[in-house]
């Protein structure tokens, strides 16, 4: 089936073969009628071959003309505005279109690549684990890492592991020099303390015994303490 420019009924109105439709420089509609065919127009008004036509030249036709009427210009006109529309739509969807390519590569430019790049905002990992990490740097005045590898700098602790399995802390660029790790009070045998809490338990301790152990001097060296009915007594062994 031939190409058909359609009226804004759908019908068939000219032959895109016999018909073309341009605008000039001021958006007006100028139509062509093509001499070629055995169907196409031969004549317009008095011109003959390919004939050029605007808005002004329709209106300025004799009413007596059989080619051009009020009727079939005012299709003509419905027509050009049709087309005017449907250019519309496909300008505003090709806006929308230019946007979401503008969406679509500002995404991808914001993807790291596989060889590293900087982090513009949050990871959340959605429950799933970081894994094969070399290591871990907490950034900040003193830095905290995780992993072996011993650093340049002598800022800050690393928590690494021993050839045994053993957690230690030390200095980030040393392999075994151990710093001190801060706790709070034990709560269940297996728990680490502090130095304060073991050096109070001693205190405790000793204030306990004061008044229970007797007093000795220095001539008494090679006693033991023992008990003698009931009462802790330092005797010279026989």
């Amino acid at each position: 089936m031939p190409n058909y420019i359609k009226a804004p009924d759908g019908a068939y109105l000219f032959r895109t073969s016999e018909v073309e439709i341009i605008k000039d420089e001021l958006g007006r509609p100028i139509v062509t009628f093509k001499s070629a065919g055995t169907t196409a127009v031969k004549s317009v008004n008095g011109k003959t071959g390919d004939v050029q036509i605007s808005c002004e030249d329709v209106h300025a036709l004799p009413d007596t003309i059989k080619y051009v009427t009020p009727d079939n210009l005012k299709i003509l006109e419905d027509t050009v505005q049709a087309l005017n529309n449907e250019v519309g739509d496909c300008e505003r969807k090709l806006d929308n279109f230019n946007i979401r390519v503008t969406d679509v590569e500002g995404a991808i430019a914001s993807k790291l690549t596989l060889t590293g790049g900087t982090m513009l905002g949050n990871i959340d990992m959605n429950e799933y684990a970081l894994i094969n990490a070399q290591k871990i740097h907490v950034n900040g005045t003193t830095p905290v890492f995780i992993g072996a590898v011993i650093e340049t700098t002598d800022k800050g602790v690393r928590l690494t592991c021993t050839t045994e399995g053993e957690a230690a802390f030390v200095k980030p660029n040393t392999q075994n020099t151990y710093v001190p790790v801060f706790g709070g009070a034990p709560t269940n045998a297996n728990h680490l303390t502090t130095k304060t809490y073991v050096d109070n338990e001693i205190n405790n301790m000793e204030s306990k015994m004061d008044g229970l152990v007797p007093s000795f001097t220095a001539d008494m060296e090679g006693y033991v303490l023992t008990i003698k009915n009931g009462i802790p007594t330092w005797v010279q062994p026989s």
